[in-house]
């Protein structure tokens, strides 16, 4: 089968496609067929760990690697169909149409979604496709919404029901993003008013999922407006939104919380993934695709993310 093999630490050249053995699943295990994946920004960010400082390649290369990756063939999202089950799995069939992560959190990847075919432990964290989306619809909302409900339920925003955050005020700064796109959506699904931090030529595409207005982040600061709000979540990291997110506090409500994407090691779980789906069968959440490219096109993907700029998600067909 293809793969496509990291075969270094560093840019995207680094990535060669080969040709590897089909993966045979264990007792416990299902083989699921690629149909899409995701470039993520942890993908790229694992890629690179060439770049960190010394000390944090060295903590990095214990878990992941020295030099390159223990594990060759990158990739963490998954949508396809279950192919081939173990025969001690009762949790899916032949046929299951899944999605979700090969990723426990950041200590236990399992990554290799760069393929053809993939195994994964039964109860793994996926779940079945949302049915009013396609595969490549469905591995859009894998990353971003997964890591969107993380932050929700990190910072403990209400989100049990369509009402539960009505009356609050949110701010998403980097709200364009992957995991800005899920969090603009699912924070208006939860009923709060919606303020999306991005640029100027994002605003209206920002609007569109729910956002009420836009700050542009180049011309305003945001913590220097007056406002308040009750929640203010940080889509991109503070280790590259510190600049503009280091006053936060200023911005925030008596009792208001902040919480950022880089904050604490994220934990998914299945009911994170089967929330995904219902949500998605709502249409709360939506799909939201930047680009498209093939299996092939897996070092001009990886090239494009590394812009920092994509809208949304980026998305590999693998077998469609």
């Amino acid at each position: 089968m293809r793969a496509v093999i990291c075969t270094k630490y560093g840019n995207p050249e680094a990535l060669k496609i080969e040709k590897i053995d089909k993966p045979k699943p264990k007792s416990n295990e299902i083989l699921v067929k690629i149909f899409a994946t995701a470039v993520t920004s942890s993908d790229t960010y694992i890629r690179r760990l060439n770049v960190l400082p010394m000390f944090m390649q060295v903590i990095a290369g214990i878990f992941l690697g020295f030099g390159k990756p223990r594990n060759p063939v990158l990739g963490m999202i998954v949508s396809g169909e279950v192919e081939e089950i173990g025969d001690r799995v009762t949790r899916f069939k032949k046929g299951d149409k899944v999605f979700g992560t090969t990723v426990i959190n950041s200590i236990k990847m399992n990554f290799g979604t760069y393929a053809d075919y993939k195994c994964l432990p039964e109860y793994s964290n996926i779940s079945f496709k949302p049915i009013n989306m396609d595969y490549i619809e469905t591995a859009s909302i894998a990353y971003g919404g997964s890591m969107a409900l993380w932050c929700i339920e990190k910072i403990g925003f209400p989100h049990k029901n369509t009402n539960s955050a009505e009356g609050l005020k949110v701010l998403i700064y980097g709200a364009s993003g992957s995991v800005g796109t899920a969090l603009v959506q699912l924070t208006k699904s939860f009923g709060a008013d919606v303020t999306g931090v991005c640029s100027t030529s994002n605003s209206e595409f920002v609007k569109s999922l729910g956002a009420s207005r836009t700050i542009d982040y180049k011309r305003e600061d945001f913590t220097n407006k007056g406002e308040k709000w009750d929640y203010i979540f940080d889509a991109v990291g503070y280790k590259k939104s510190k600049k503009y997110c280091k006053n936060y506090k200023r911005a925030l409500m008596p009792n208001g919380r902040f919480h950022s994407v880089d904050n604490g090691s994220p934990k998914f779980n299945v009911e994170i993934f089967d929330f995904i789906k219902e949500l998605a069968e709502k249409e709360a959440l939506k799909s939201v695709v930047d680009r498209t490219y093939s299996l092939e096109q897996i070092v001009e993907a990886h090239s494009y993310v590394d812009q920092g700029h994509k809208r949304g998600n980026v998305i590999i067909k693998v077998n469609i």
